[in-house]
């Protein structure tokens, strides 16, 4: 991104030969805000992916676990039931 040339005439008007300085510092700086932008933006991009991948297996986990547990308290009703008959 460049400084806009109505800038660089104020500039030079209240600065003088000075300002061309000034108007190169602030060319940069823009580049550099731009390239940072850039670079955040990527990073939370990144960040979203990992955070989908995070709740993806979180799901996973809670669903092997809702299995397991269903299939540990059948076992268990069935076990009490067999013991029941055993015991009459």
């Amino acid at each position: 991104m460049s400084v806009s040339p109505r800038l660089v005439r104020k500039l030079q008007q209240v600065l003088g030969t000075e300002s061309e300085d000034l108007v190169t510092w602030l060319a940069e700086e823009r580049a550099h805000r731009a390239e940072l932008t850039n670079t955040v933006r990527t990073g939370l991009d990144d960040l979203r992916n990992r955070i989908h991948g995070v709740d993806k297996s979180v799901a996973e986990v809670k669903a092997d676990l809702m299995k397991w547990s269903f299939v540990f308290w059948v076992g268990a009703v069935l076990a009490i039931a067999a013991l029941a008959k055993v015991l009459e």
